[in-house]
């Protein structure tokens, strides 16, 4: 194994994430129906190195999570809180005993896309017009770089959009004794340390791949849109303002578009706004408004909210659902088993077709015998009560934890 690939992520998320989502460390954060490390890894799969993933002293992980992250290479280590970012790196070489060979250090809020991890002695370089403490770094007449943190003042350099060059949360250093040689001789202040290493050995800003932060909640939201997870049979395209959804089966988009045309005005507050529909090529489409919001699964799943939370949560989840028995069907339909039943089949039936799938034929697991797929249908739509007239409103067809926000 040649060198060390730490994954900063030993103080937990800012507040708005915690109000979101609990206690969670950056790294843990849901990102494309996984956590952040996992897409991490998949990121320096390729290195050929010791992998270190640091979380504070007292967050503990499931044991099927553990096994997760074992697999993934991953070095858990732990770190008293309250630790400045360069004492908890000082902490965390400390702890794993790291005393030469290459360091790369990757921040626990951070993706770069299609970056040379394989260079060394460089920062990776972003440009962003947010207000945020990132640090950057300025050359001076003779091209020293001196990096810093804060708030730069004034107008941006050599921009009309009010964009600034910042560092993006990649570090790679080719001698890592040397590296905490550095860091001693800055107090763990880790841009200090930087400042420390560079004068020996130049760190070069490299401007290259893209960069996803998800250190701030609005920066979380706009970095996570650009990782959706769609079905195969859909297309989604996320901007920092709008949704776009279309797909081939144009009667299928259709009919949702038009559930949230013909949506009584009341129950449209419950909704991101409908911007209308479109055609491209064969596919047909419509566009609401993207919400900066979190789906019920993420929260579920990757989160951590106490019980009280969830309480308010499915009374909000209530109240869309006692808003719709306000509305009856104008139409009644002749057949209401048909809204689970035959369309299940519908479904089963395509499934089967393409993957050669014998919906008649019963299945063995852990050596018990279960129905086949058509049978089980039978049995959960016989299990359904029969409708009445009060069971009659407008709800959504698919009111389930990804589709709520």
């Amino acid at each position: 194994v040649v060198g060390t690939f730490i994954i900063t992520s030993a103080a937990y998320a800012d507040p708005d994430f915690v109000s979101t989502f609990g206690l969670l460390p950056p790294a843990f954060l849901p990102v494309g129906n996984k956590r952040l490390y996992q897409a991490q890894a998949n990121l320096i799969s390729h290195l050929k190195c010791r992998k270190l993933l640091s979380i504070p002293s007292n967050f503990d992980i499931p044991e099927n999570e553990l096994g997760n992250i074992s697999d993934l290479g991953f070095e858990l280590i732990k770190v008293p809180l309250e630790l400045s970012l360069g004492a908890s790196v000082a902490n965390v070489l400390k702890q794993a005993e790291l005393t030469e060979g290459e360091l790369r250090i990757l921040h626990g809020d951070t993706l770069v896309k299609n970056f040379p991890f394989e260079k060394l002695d460089v920062v990776s370089e972003g440009m962003t017009t947010e207000y945020f403490s990132w640090a950057e770094y300025r050359k001076n007449s003779v091209g020293e770089i001196k990096f810093f943190d804060g708030l730069m003042e004034g107008s941006a350099i050599n921009s009309s959009l009010g964009e600034r060059n910042v560092l993006s949360g990649y570090f790679s250093f080719a001698d890592a004794e040397f590296y905490q040689l550095c860091l001693e001789r800055a107090q763990y202040n880790f841009i200090f340390s930087l400042n420390e290493y560079s004068k020996e050995r130049t760190l070069t800003p490299i401007k290259e791949g893209n960069w996803l932060d998800f250190g701030h909640l609005d920066k979380y939201y706009q970095s996570k849109a650009q990782m959706t997870t769609e079905r195969a049979f859909n297309q989604i395209s996320i901007s920092s303002r709008t949704v776009k959804k279309s797909s081939e089966d144009k009667d299928k988009i259709h009919a949702e578009a038009s559930w949230f045309t013909n949506l009584p005005e009341p129950l449209k507050v419950f909704l991101p706004q409908f911007l209308g529909e479109f055609t491209q090529g064969q596919s047909s489409g419509y566009e609401t408004e993207y919400l900066y919001l979190s789906t019920l699964s993420d929260l579920y799943v990757f989160g951590r909210l106490p019980t009280y939370v969830w309480q308010r949560i499915f009374q909000s989840c209530d109240d869309f659902l006692t808003a719709g028995k306000n509305f009856k069907p104008i139409k009644p339909q002749p057949s209401y088993d048909r809204l689970y039943r035959d369309k299940t089949m519908e479904r089963l039936e395509l499934y089967a077709t393409q993957s050669i799938v014998d919906l008649n034929r019963n299945w063995r697991y852990k050596n018990k015998l279960l129905p086949s797929l058509e049978a089980i249908v039978e049995l959960t739509a016989n299990a359904i009560p029969s409708v009445i007239p009060d069971y009659l409103q407008i709800t959504h067809g698919d009111f389930c934890f990804s589709n709520i926000f």
